[in-house]
C-alpha cells in the first residue's frame, strides 16, 4: 500500500510530478497484471490506499492516455491497447496543452 504522506495534503505536494508519474505508473501496472479487474472508483481508492481526490485524478488520466477504459461507473484494463507502446505523455504535460 503507497504511504499517503507522500502525496501529503500540501498545496506544493500536489504539483509533485514525479510522485503523482509514479503513482500513475502503479495503478496501471496493476490493472495491466489483473486485465480482468473491474472496479468502481471507491474500490480502486480502497485497493490503492488513495485519498479520494488523488484516487480520482489518477484514474481519469489513465482514462485519458487510454491506459484503462470506463463505462462511468467501472475501471478496467484497456486491451485493446497494444501494451508495448509506452504511454502517452505525463498528466502535467497535457495540462500544458490544453492552457496554451
Amino acid at each position: 500500500m503507497l504511504d499517503n504522506t507522500i502525496l501529503g495534503s500540501s498545496r506544493g505536494d500536489r504539483r509533485n510530478h514525479p510522485v503523482r508519474d509514479a503513482l500513475a505508473q502503479r495503478v496501471r501496472s496493476e490493472f495491466a497484471e489483473m486485465p480482468g479487474m473491474c472496479l468502481t472508483a471507491a474500490q480502486a481508492r480502497r485497493l490503492f490506499g488513495l485519498r479520494s481526490d488523488v484516487s480520482d485524478r489518477i484514474l481519469t488520466t489513465l482514462v485519458q492516455q487510454r491506459s484503462i477504459v470506463s463505462d462511468g461507473e467501472r475501471y478496467r484494463f484497456n486491451e485493446g491497447r497494444n501494451s508495448r507502446q509506452p504511454p502517452p505523455p505525463a498528466t502535467h504535460a497535457l495540462v500544458h496543452r490544453r492552457a496554451s
